[in-house]
């Protein structure tokens, strides 16, 4: 139970989701489509979160580091 605390926790902090995710399906027991529909979820939700078009999103997006899965909530 530590370990996946810890991993939830990496997630939460780092965003490395294309990591981390397939470790927190193995743990989880996720099937291949359970998988599957949560990277398509991030996959959408990144490509909107993209403030430029074109080329510069590219070049953005290859410099820039993970953003943590916590930055894009807003607490009210």
């Amino acid at each position: 139970m530590i370990y996946v605390k810890n991993v939830v926790l990496k997630l939460l902090e780092t965003g490395e989701v294309e990591a981390l995710l397939p470790v927190i399906a193995m743990l989880l027991q996720f099937s291949p489509d359970e998988l599957r529909r949560c990277q398509e979820a991030y996959r959408m939700q990144a490509v909107a979160e993209v403030p430029f078009n074109g080329a510069a999103a590219v070049m953005d997006a290859a410099t820039s580091a993970p953003r943590p899965l916590l930055s894009r909530f807003t607490l009210s």
